[in-house]
């Protein structure tokens, strides 16, 4: 149905011509450099192979040295990592034209069909999100062309980058309501000026780290879904690790969590994240700024209450998970209904819809579960320990022996 639809909306525009795949007489390699891995920068030595297994998977690992940072892991091509940076981008030029060509339908595919799988990526294959968003393609076209700078994101840039990024995500979402959501105009041209700002960063900075790894208003959702993610693979623009940040949550994603808590405004910012999402939905497109950013924000103030208090009793990461979980099931409790009502799904749809959400959501929890397991060996389990031994941490001391006897004592009278 969606494909018939942006079809004929090429058709009415008279560019039916048009071919979204490369013909037979293109020449990929004129654009090979873009979107695949570049060839070593000067001063790299050269890279060596090793297999490693990681969570039970068969990885074939690149031992590569970069300059000014150790020796890093990078991992061997993937081939749908690589196909997912030309569907990202193919995605992007064809929200593009629809935006141009048809703006209430544009918007459609944008909001209902774009930014409504989005989470579910988030929350288990954050690494593949990343090599499909656009953006971060952009931001890496330096990169690809031999231009990375070797400007470094220092780890208080780190800090004051993540809460500028939270600080956009609060300010920009609220205003999908009364423009974003009903001007084809106004969401093309911040689609427009985002990419600006990805593909300026990438010649600022070293790799990812002025718009990906800092400002992207985005990320602040994909570090915190990205606790739950089921995969050991790094985004294809990070193949080769550049060492653009001192902190990444791409190299150890089982450490994801510590990214947010480390920092006490991207913590409570993150606590108020399910009752931001809750805001948002009680309010309906054309809404005034004020009403939108009153209920998102007041429902932020909320949830952060909420989990504040239960903080007391629970750590930081568990608070974390939790509040990942509930603004997970809270979009999707809202949003189904509505996206089910856009495309005609009839009565079914919800239902249908759901089940996807729902899917990610137990692989998501499972995997939690089972990351959390700890995994009991022989050197630590009580079976492995004599019965007589349990419990002492220490073999027993030898009886105190009495003094000897001073020799006055040991003669006779």
């Amino acid at each position: 149905m969606l494909c018939h639809r942006v079809r004929a909306v090429f058709q009415a525009a008279g560019m039916s011509n048009i071919a979204i795949m490369p013909s037979a007489g293109w020449n990929e390699n004129l654009l090979k450099p873009l979107f695949l891995n570049r060839p070593p920068m000067t001063g790299e030595r050269p890279s060596e192979s090793q297999h490693v297994v990681r969570g039970g998977r068969d990885q074939t690992l690149l031992i590569q040295t970069d300059p000014a940072h150790k020796p890093v892991a990078t991992q061997s091509r993937r081939p749908l990592y690589q196909a997912s940076v030309w569907v990202g981008m193919i995605v992007l030029l064809v929200v593009v034209l629809l935006l141009l060509l048809d703006p209430d339908f544009g918007l459609q595919v944008l909001w209902s069909a774009v930014v409504f799988a989005a989470p579910m990526l988030f929350l288990l294959v954050p690494a593949f999100w990343m090599s499909v968003c656009p953006l971060a393609t952009l931001q890496a076209l330096p990169r690809r062309l031999g231009l990375d700078p070797s400007r470094r994101v220092s780890p208080r840039g780190q800090v004051i980058l993540a809460t500028v990024a939270w600080g956009l995500f609060v300010l920009l979402v609220p205003l999908r309501h009364p423009i974003f959501n009903i001007d084809g105009t106004a969401a093309l041209l911040a689609i427009g000026l985002l990419g600006v700002v990805a593909l300026g960063s990438g010649f600022l900075f070293r790799g990812m780290g002025g718009w990906c790894s800092g400002v992207c208003p985005i990320r602040p959702v994909e570090i915190l879904y990205g606790q739950f993610t089921v995969e050991s693979h790094r985004p294809e623009t990070c193949r080769q690790c550049a060492g653009c940040v001192r902190a990444c949550p791409w190299l150890d994603s089982s450490n994801v969590g510590q990214h947010i808590a480390g920092s006490r405004f991207t913590l409570l910012a993150a606590l108020g994240f399910p009752g931001f999402v809750l805001g948002y939905f009680l309010v309906e497109d054309g809404a005034s700024a004020a009403a939108s950013y009153a209920y998102a924000w007041g429902g932020w103030a909320a949830s952060m209450a909420l989990f504040f208090a239960l903080g007391t009793r629970l750590g930081p990461i568990v608070l974390l998970r939790l509040a990942a979980l509930s603004a997970f099931a809270i979009y999707y409790a809202m949003s189904i209904p509505r996206v089910a009502a856009t495309w005609e799904l009839g009565s079914m749809g919800p239902l249908l819809l759901a089940l996807l959400p729902t899917t990610a959501m137990v692989l998501a929890v499972v995997g939690w579960v089972h990351r959390s397991t700890p995994v009991r060996t022989a050197t630590d389990s009580s079976e492995a320990i004599p019965s007589a031994l349990r419990g002492v941490s220490s073999p027993p001391r030898p009886p105190n022996r009495a003094p000897p006897a001073k020799q006055s004592e040991l003669r006779k009278p």
